[in-house]
């Protein structure tokens, strides 16, 4: 794992003036298998039922299908990728390609490994967290930016800035004699903008190799903590027993917001804040371009060979008596959310996985002419391809 603990807690400072909860405890959430749960064109959030737009690595309960009700995650899981058993919720991120600068073939990159860390933002003693409700639907990022975002550092309280930033890369390496980015790149002209904090971190791709000792580039994704927990008693069905009436981020925005000072809006409640870490094994692909020339060879699964459109999605499936005892009693840190009281783990050697519901060549064995999906790809950095149709909001994961 590339993050010690005072490093990734370091990761939020972002300047001077982060917000950092007073009583703050976290634990992360392992995953028990190298490869993930599926790797497919599948959203049940986005494309409920058919094809989505571009390839997603996926983690969690085989539960997942390109549609699913709320209580689905959970219920219908034989099995998840988490550590914990009691964990049967999804998480998924756009997949990686390599456009070979020679042929212009694209190759999938490997799938790593996954983690998610779980925030528990307490500002004072009587702070309340609440697990999440099953079968919320989570969404950040936005998968139509090309260019760079207001600022390179990771902003997920309004206090730190009027605009929420969530999402950052990774490149640990071996050699840090070379800035990861160049101190006056304006992340227009073939690679991001690096972070002044975390100097391992920006946004946007690198031009450099990222080949730290199990480390290699990295996608960083602060997920919203503040959930609208109304609810009309109209809506109670078995799907929905307590009547919620906010579940889903990408039919409403308003379902989930950033918080303000470690606190929530009026009317709504705080769930643990999700910091997702997924790695991919870009080192196989060193040999093969050459790097600190002002432009890189990967390219997301949505046609973006910028970066900027980094994003993330969740779907609810714990148990939640599992969850609220650990958000209750749980700070194990790096030591994992497994060893947290009260909980069962996956024995070793599980293996958990679904059929990708739509079979098609994803390149991972012989390079594509298109994109799964055929997303374009811009010929000049930070410009949108005329063919996108991603809406430009942050619910559109």
């Amino acid at each position: 794992m590339y993050f010690s603990r005072p490093a990734l807690l370091g990761a939020f400072a972002t300047s001077a003036s982060a917000f950092v909860a007073p009583m703050g405890t976290f634990s992360v959430n392992h995953f028990i298998q190298a490869g993930p749960l599926v790797i497919g064109r599948m959203d049940p959030i986005v494309s409920p039922g058919v094809a989505s737009g571009h390839v997603h690595a996926v983690q969690g309960g085989n539960g997942f299908a390109l549609s699913m009700t709320n209580q689905q995650a959970n219920s219908s899981s034989t099995c998840t990728t988490a550590y914990l058993t009691g964990d049967k919720s999804n998480y998924w991120t756009p997949a990686l390609y390599f456009q070979d600068p020679t042929t212009k073939k694209l190759e999938a990159v490997e799938f790593d490994y996954m983690n998610v860390y779980y925030f528990f933002d307490k500002v004072d003693s009587d702070d309340k967290i609440i697990a999440f409700p099953p079968g919320l639907r989570i969404l950040t990022g936005d998968p139509s930016l090309r260019s760079p975002p207001v600022t390179p550092e990771l902003i997920t309280d309004y206090s730190d800035g009027p605009v929420i930033q969530p999402v950052q890369w990774g490149c640990p390496r071996v050699d840090t004699s070379t800035p990861l980015y160049e101190a006056d790149s304006d992340g227009l002209h073939g690679y991001g903008i690096g972070s002044k904090v975390m100097l391992a971190q920006g946004v946007g791709f690198s031009d450099k190799n990222c080949d730290g000792l199990y480390s290699p580039m990295l996608a960083e994704i602060t997920m919203p903590s503040c959930w609208n927990s109304a609810t009309d008693p109209s809506l109670v069905t078995a799907d929905n027993p307590q009547g919620y009436k906010y579940l889903d981020t990408f039919k409403n925005k308003g379902t989930m917001v950033y918080p303000t000072k470690g606190v929530c809006p009026t009317g709504f409640s705080k769930v643990p804040r999700m910091f997702y870490e997924v790695y991919w094994q870009t080192t196989k692909f060193a040999s093969r371009w050459t790097p600190g020339q002002k432009s890189q060879p990967f390219v997301l699964a949505n046609g973006d060979p910028t970066g900027y459109s980094l994003h993330a999605d969740f779907i609810a499936g714990w148990d939640t008596e599992v969850l609220q005892n650990i958000i209750d009693n749980c700070n194990t840190g790096d030591r994992a959310t497994d060893t947290c009281p009260g909980v069962t783990s996956n024995p070793a050697g599980t293996k958990c996985n679904v059929a990708n519901a739509i079979p098609e060549d994803l390149g991972t064995t012989t390079p594509l002419d298109q994109l799964p999906g055929n997303n374009p790809i811009p010929t000049a950095w930070g410009i949108a391809p005329s063919g996108a149709t991603a809406a430009n909001d942050s619910s559109s994961a």
